[in-house]
């Protein structure tokens, strides 16, 4: 792979996997266009693992890997479809409009989760040719910030960030960048240490575990959510096929 051309796949897998997300949630719903994504991630990280694709450290596919990917996706349908599917009999809706071709945009998803996971093996590799995880982060993030800002001169949308800045808005809505560059540069710096699957799957648990207490205490102006049983279970079930995947 190229150094220049690593640079730019980096920031292209990135922001199509991040973007496509907007597109998904009014075909697929809410859950379709979490679940989707994160099969996409697991499956395309144990292949990346499992073959040594991108230059990474090759992880086969044993047994027990399988079984705790098995149990990570079970852990995942417990805490996120399982409550909304409750929720969703619970009250009486009017019947879903049917999308044409809902399985492509489905398929999409998944895919677009495997863009993930390949985003995290071009970090890391970035990472290590430049032995430097910091430098791969900066690259990727200038290369990104380029590219955004052509796309909003396009749209005419630069004007916008003024209208923010002038409203008062609390001050933690500034610092997903630092979130978003602190993701980059461990999976930069894990990825050739423990390999792309374990990194992904490390990830899904942490941005669940967050979310779920970000629910529970109302925290950063969402609305509170009490974590039920089935949420705890369905936690408990990924953390076993975490420690399976790591272990094996």
């Amino acid at each position: 792979m190229p150094f220049h051309g690593g640079c730019i796949s980096v920031v292209f897998w990135g922001i199509i996997g991040l973007t496509t997300n907007i597109l998904l949630f009014p075909i697929l719903g809410s859950v379709q266009t979490v679940i989707m994504p994160v099969l996409g991630q697991i499956m395309m990280s144990m292949i990346i693992d499992n073959y040594g694709m991108f230059g990474t450290t090759r992880h086969p596919l044993s047994l027990m890997r399988m079984v705790g990917v098995l149990l990570l996706i079970v852990g995942v349908l417990i805490v996120v479809v399982l409550p909304e599917y409750l929720a969703r009999n619970s009250m009486k809706r009017p019947p879903e409009q049917r999308v044409k071709w809902k399985w492509l945009w489905q398929i999409f998803g998944v895919l677009v989760g495997g863009m993930l996971a390949i985003q995290a093996a071009l970090n890391g590799r970035l990472g290590g040719l430049l032995q430097a995880p910091i430098h791969a982060a900066l690259i990727s993030f200038f290369i990104g910030t380029i590219m955004l800002f052509l796309v909003a001169v396009f749209q005419g949308t630069l004007k916008n960030i003024r209208l923010v800045v002038q409203q008062k808005t609390p001050w933690w809505v500034w610092i997903g960048g630092f979130f978003g560059a602190a993701y980059i540069f461990l999976n930069a710096y894990l990825v050739p240490q423990i390999g792309t699957g374990t990194v992904v799957v490390l990830v899904l648990l942490g941005q669940i575990i967050s979310s779920l207490n970000i629910d529970q205490f109302g925290l950063l102006g969402s609305m509170k959510s009490s974590i039920s049983v089935a949420k705890i279970a369905g936690l408990i079930i990924m953390i076993a096929g975490v420690g399976l995947i790591e272990v094996m």
